[in-house]
């Protein structure tokens, strides 16, 4: 029985696990409501692209560290924002806000 769990120690200190690095995701809301089916873009500066499901949740993998560009589309508006990207998954939660004739994101 030793042996076994020493072949596993072994195994887990040469094979890691692969972590969930660079997972981006969370929820979209306009005036309280998930906003579904909006088109999600990141840009790390590779574009990556998502779109959100019925209840505005999106999830987007990005291998790439640092600043990010964050852009939604929905109909004919657009809206931006400035995340980052790291080693592990972070939660982006953002209100689409109304302002003057388009709309601006706001971090939850």
């Amino acid at each position: 029985m030793k042996t076994v769990g020493f072949l596993a120690l072994v195994l887990l200190l040469f094979f890691p696990v692969p972590a969930r690095a660079g997972n981006i995701y969370g929820n979209l809301w306009l005036d309280g409501r998930p906003v579904a089916g909006a088109q999600i873009e990141i840009a790390c500066p590779a574009r990556h692209a998502a779109q959100t499901d019925n209840n505005g949740s999106y999830r987007v993998f990005i291998p790439e560290k640092g600043r990010c560009t964050f852009v939604v589309r929905f109909g004919n508006q657009s809206a931006q924002a400035e995340i980052a990207s790291y080693d592990n998954p972070i939660k982006y939660d953002f209100d689409v806000i109304r302002q003057g004739t388009g709309y601006i994101l706001r971090r939850r």
